[in-house]
């Protein structure tokens, strides 16, 4: 190929070009390798154990498994004057998406809150050190539940962003 003088006054632009076109491609290996681990669910053994909370007359405990098989298992009831006012079975689990928490609510003859196929599904947002956030949407409107360890407390905060409430769930745990 043969370049005539008056070509060459249009190289910076055409290398700036070129250099343009290939920035993405030779920075991609970069981004990659910033890129974080996704969660696993060892990611959330801090919330295993049985934990135990309430005031007045009201006894609240939750107990969480271990993660195994892709899977944590957790049980939770409220007990008041002496009576079980509710029941959740909850599971976290690892799937193709992500982290999710799913919980089915029962009454204290063990009948289901929630249709017989169905669960509150929330979707792991973000998780830190002894902290995790998942959320779901319920009527239009997003709700949160913030798990908190520090040492052998457990608060679990019910976060309802449209009505501005907070309601934190304070646990000790029962066999440190």
């Amino acid at each position: 190929m043969v370049y005539r003088t008056e070509d060459a006054r249009h190289l910076p632009c055409m290398a700036a070009v070129a250099l343009l076109l290939l920035i993405p491609w030779i920075a991609s290996p970069l981004v990659g390798a910033e890129s974080p681990q996704p969660a696993s669910l060892a990611d959330l053994s801090w919330m295993a154990g049985d934990w135990v909370g309430g005031e007045g007359d009201s006894l609240i405990e939750e107990q969480w498994s271990a993660p195994e098989g892709n899977d944590m298992m957790g049980m939770f009831r409220l007990i008041q004057e002496d009576n079980v006012v509710f029941y959740e079975f909850m599971t976290i689990t690892l799937g193709p998406s992500g982290i999710v928490l799913r919980i089915k609510h029962f009454d204290p003859g063990l009948v289901g809150w929630e249709d017989k196929t169905d669960s509150v599904v929330f979707d792991l947002q973000e998780i830190g050190d002894h902290r995790a956030v998942f959320e779901t949407v319920k009527d239009g409107n997003p709700e949160r539940l913030v798990f908190e360890r520090s040492q052998d407390e457990l608060v679990i905060t019910l976060e309802k962003p449209a009505d501005g409430t907070r309601t934190p769930f304070r646990y000790r745990l029962k066999n440190p």
